[in-house]
């Protein structure tokens, strides 16, 4: 190329960056003046369609630069950083569109103990993972932040991490000018995010796997210290004390991927101990360049022996798994495809099936999980050219842990101890991405170097496209993968503190599909509300009782009946009255025994009378038993 025409390809880049860092800008502009107005059952379908459509465009702008190999490595540089800004955006759409929370359950239980912690009620080392929740504390106390919000700051805190480090990794252990731009790729894909037991909300495991790639970035380059720096096998360096740190990190993090880590510190030192025992015989690998992982491995180690089993959460978790792994030996438990099998039936139930979920949810990830496994075949067959032998051993390092990870899932799978097999699916997915960039950077550069850039990206660029439109369509729990929005708004948190502030404590909560206890935790704190004796609910509603409407005739003692907008999205919309019927819900106010205490536009609360109760009204509309409170709910602020 002359040096004309390379100028003005230069500045045709600048102008397109340029553009795409207006496109952002402008797409985050017309997310932010459209804020939700109440529950939204789909991220997609209810942000601004200017939002996708500058986004997109920006997105295909950075990565058309950075993938161009003829650019200078400083217009790459800014490309990428724009790729970074568009999917950090994408990311964020819950806290650029003013949700009030993201992630219902567990993530409300986890608010919860935000709250316990800066109310004094709970100290960080009273539970089992604090440093999720004492970096939300801290957006909260130092930002001015609120609460919800600043769980949600946190989420994006860890994915930020996840895109910067990923491609970091897989710069490392490439030789091509395409591999931090094919990391950056494969970390925008969100494989370990399966929702399944891996969610884009405020769920330590998932924050615990989004931060493995800078663990293992620090690993690294702390194993090739001593080559680089020439120091001593014990010493200690920038790169030792900085992983010393992460890897405390990770274990307050979350105990079960640390647990993992400590697996892959194993392997790396077996690895190490069979090449210093046998090196001549391996190769022209020289181990005695390496420092060794064994120290990391025993800080690990101890610092886990000393910390997990303080915690009977943690340790009565392990001897379920291993009770369950015996039970299957044995013959005496169910087998572990009858919970897929029976998730299979309720999908037929609602028109869709398990192979449609499973495309939708891992085709994906199988993708980059074989592409991962070619790469791991290559390397051991010799097949593969590094110029730095260094690198030819950490791939060695990460396919042997990927084994070894393998076989940690299959004990969650046989155990069958509720979804833990698809954490453990969402850490390997992550490995296999690493594994699979370095695997397309090498193989893609490869064929451009025997055909031509232009050829080979005009097959593999739709390809990966479509893989990214596929993977970005279930990020984010909605309809399209058969789940309800995790959206909580003001209006759900404030609805439930009004009832509960103005309850009668001889009347329980039930609700749809659940109880109270998660909102309560969320509202007043974990240990709060467990002290103001509010977590005490029914069994959730059953879907005949709901449906007819005989609620009166059903319960013996009086309830409190909580009917979110959420539910009838779900049950209705979602699920196809699969058991919950729309004209249940539309009869509510109609249902004998059945009083409408509060409604706003989220939230209703019902009292639920039992028909056998004798009542005798008087001029004020009070009944004898159980008062039935005067509850008004204030209008929700922004």
């Amino acid at each position: 190329m002359s040096r004309r025409k390379r100028r003005r390809e230069a500045t045709r880049s600048k102008v397109a960056l340029t553009l795409g860092f207006v496109l952002l800008t402008v797409g985050l502009l017309a997310a932010y003046v459209d804020p939700a107005s109440g529950y939204e059952l789909s991220p997609y379908a209810s942000t601004p369609i200017p939002f996708w459509v500058c986004t997109a465009l920006s997105c295909l702008v950075s990565l058309v630069v950075a993938f161009d190999r003829d650019r200078s490595p400083r217009l790459r540089t800014v490309a990428l950083l724009l790729a970074v800004g568009v999917f950090v955006a994408f990311i964020s759409i819950p806290v650029i569109r003013n949700y009030q929370f993201f992630g219902p359950a567990d993530s409300l239980t986890h608010l919860g103990w935000v709250r316990d912690f800066s109310t004094g009620a709970l100290q960080p080392f009273d539970i089992l993972y604090p440093a999720t929740h004492v970096i939300a504390l801290l957006f909260g106390e130092v930002g001015g932040v609120q609460l919800p919000r600043a769980g949600q700051l946190t989420v994006i805190v860890y994915f930020v991490l996840y895109l910067l480090f990923l491609p970091l990794c897989v710069g490392y252990l490439s030789d091509s000018d395409w591999a931090v731009p094919f990391g950056l790729y494969a970390a925008a894909l969100f494989l370990p995010v399966n929702n399944v037991s891996v969610f884009r909300m405020m769920h330590p495991t998932t924050q615990a796997i989004l931060f493995f790639p800078f663990v293992l970035f620090l690993t690294f380059r702390y194993l090739r210290t001593p080559a680089d720096a020439g120091v001593r096998q014990w010493s200690p360096s920038s790169w030792s004390v900085l992983l010393y740190v992460a890897v405390a990190s990770i274990l307050f993090v979350h105990p079960q991927q640390a647990a993992n880590l400590l697996a892959v510190f194993v392997v790396i030192s077996v690895v190490q101990a069979i090449y210093r025992r046998f090196g001549d015989r391996l190769g022209d690998y020289d181990i005695a360049a390496e420092r060794l992982a064994y120290l990391p491995t025993v800080f690990l180690a101890v610092l886990f022996g000393l910390w997990v089993p303080q915690h009977g959460r943690a340790t009565g978790a392990g001897s379920t798994i291993i009770d369950r792994v015996v039970q299957f030996a044995t013959g005496t438990s169910d087998s572990p495809v009858d919970g897929a099998e029976r998730r299979g039936r309720s999908l037929s139930d609602i028109g869709a099936g398990i192979e449609e979920l499973f495309v939708k949810l891992f085709l994906v990830t199988l993708v980059f999980f074989v592409i991962a496994g070619l790469l791991m075949l290559l390397s051991y067959v010799g097949r593969v050219d590094w110029k730095d032998v260094d690198k030819r051993i950490v791939i060695k390092y990460l396919s042997l842990s990927f084994a070894a990870l393998t076989a940690i899932f299959a004990v969650y799978f046989l155990s069958s101890v509720t979804t833990q097999h698809y954490r453990q699916i969402g850490l390997l997915a992550m490995v296999a991405s690493i594994l699979g960039a370095v695997m397309l950077s090498d193989g893609v550069t490869a064929l451009a170097d025997r055909f031509s850039a232009r050829s080979v990206v005009g097959v593999a660029g739709p390809l990966l496209a479509v893989m990214l439109l596929l993977s970005a369509a279930s990020v984010y729990q909605s309809p399209y993968i058969y789940q309800e929005s995790p959206h909580i708004t003001e209006m759900e948190l404030t609805g439930y503190e009004t009832a509960i502030d103005h309850r009668s404590d001889e009347v329980v909560f039930t609700k749809i599909r659940g109880g109270t206890g998660r909102y309560a935790h969320a509202v007043y704190g974990r240990n709060g509300s467990e002290r103001m004796d509010i977590n005490r609910t029914d069994e959730p509603i059953p879907e005949r009782v709901f449906n007819r409407g005989n609620m009166s005739t059903y319960y013996d003692d009086p309830h409190y009946l909580v009917v979110l907008d959420r539910d009838y999205d779900r049950e209705v919309v979602v699920y196809n009255e699969f058991r919950f019927t729309g004209s249940g819900f539309e009869g509510l106010d109609e249902r004998p025994g059945v009083s409408k205490l509060v409604s706003n536009e989220g939230f209703r609360l019902y009292y639920i009378e039992p028909a056998n109760e004798t009542a005798t009204a008087g001029p004020s509309g009070a009944v004898s038993g159980p008062e039935r409170p005067a509850l008004s709910v204030p209008s929700p602020t922004r």
